[in-house]
């Protein structure tokens, strides 16, 4: 009796072993930051909408979202809320913190939004360039109901190029996107420039233009002012002329065209950001690209995206697909343990046969 109880424990532990083993190599790592080309995407802190987890290593503490357009898009954000946690120590307060950046370098110097506490209000971020980054900070140790943030970006036009001297005009016709001054916002704007742009949308739409950032020099009175930009419904009338820095409210053309003509002496200054949008008429076709993240059925469970970290860069890379199955065995691995100790026990009890036991562990063996 006291040999077969001790066949059985032994079995039973072979069992355990080997499905621990197999349950800790098939497990995904977490997805935690990507690459994204795609004209669209959304991404999530991991788990969303569910509490996120805390850092297992020091390497997942930040995650980094990396967006790479062509040249002449820009990118338009969209964060839906966000809930992070944070830790009240004895000297210090540990707290979770997302931050934006305008380009792929995820430099101080480019940071321009960032995240604590919690807020159920969207914010549009915009971006005019073509790279952006997104970075996820989980200082805290712990977290069991904050569930993090979910956001979504848009490639849109940008356009920083302009006509010169008034020879030349930029036209624009698609339904939204940004213009800027040249050289915002790396650096000021050049001197003696006539820059002159034309956004034109279908006949049944008007065209909403709304100045992110406005810093012209300025001397005296608008009158006089050698940087300043009009804007108007036609070039021959423009109906509202901008100068200084004091940010212009939002303009609705009459029509469905607007023109906006920037002019510049011999001072300089940061320039400005438009955002020009369509209003009404008929809606554009969603025709957005799907991003590579979730271009697969999410009912397909055979695949999972297993990510690396790419110690050069500092954000995760794609891959390639897995096969999901093993990591499913994961889950059952400890439902098998289980059936195991039961089959040990009742056979130490002699109320099965012990060969049966060892024809279950032969049958999952050879799985």
């Amino acid at each position: 009796m006291a040999i077969k109880i001790l066949v059985s424990c032994l079995v039973f532990l072979c069992c355990f072993a080997d499905g621990w083993t197999r349950c800790s190599r098939s497990r995904p790592h977490k997805a935690c930051g990507r690459s994204m080309t795609s004209n669209r995407g959304t991404f999530k802190s991991p788990g969303f909408p569910r509490p996120y987890l805390s850092a297992d290593t020091p390497e997942d503490r930040v995650c980094t979202w990396l967006i790479t357009l062509p040249s002449g898009k820009g990118i338009k954000l969209l964060l839906y809320g966000y809930d992070f946690a944070f830790e009240r120590l004895t000297y210090r307060t540990h707290m979770d913190e997302l931050q934006v950046f305008r380009d792929e370098m995820c430099g101080e110097e480019s940071r321009i939004r960032q995240y604590q506490g919690n807020d159920t209000e969207y914010d549009i971020i915009h971006i005019p360039s073509n790279t952006a980054c997104i970075r996820f900070f989980r200082r805290t140790t712990q977290n069991h109901s904050h569930t993090g943030f979910s956001m979504s970006y848009e490639a849109v036009d940008d356009n920083g190029e302009c006509g010169t001297n008034g020879s030349s005009i930029s036209s624009i016709s698609s339904q939204e996107g940004y213009i800027r001054s040249p050289g915002y916002p790396a650096a000021s704007y050049p001197q003696h420039i006539n820059c002159t742009w034309v956004v034109q949308v279908s006949p049944s739409q008007t065209v909403q233009v709304e100045f992110l950032d406005f810093q012209l020099s300025y001397i005296y009175s608008c009158d006089f002012a050698p940087d300043f930009v009009q804007i108007g419904s036609s070039n021959r009338t423009y109906e509202l002329k901008y100068c200084d820095q004091d940010t212009p409210s939002i303009f609705t053309s009459k029509k469905n065209m607007v023109w906006l003509f920037f002019k510049t002496g011999r001072w300089r200054n940061r320039g400005f950001l438009v955002y020009y949008k369509a209003i009404g008429g008929s809606p554009r076709p969603d025709i957005s690209g799907a991003d590579y993240w979730t271009s697969w059925p999410r009912s397909d469970w055979r695949y999972f995206e297993e990510t690396r970290w790419s110690s050069t860069r500092g954000f995760r890379e794609n891959s390639g697909p897995i096969d999901a199955f093993a990591v499913s065995r994961c889950s059952s691995t400890s439902l098998q343990s289980t059936v195991y100790l039961i089959l040990a026990i009742l056979s130490s009890l002699t109320l099965i046969p012990g060969s049966l036991l060892c024809w279950t562990t032969f049958l999952d063996s050879n799985r």
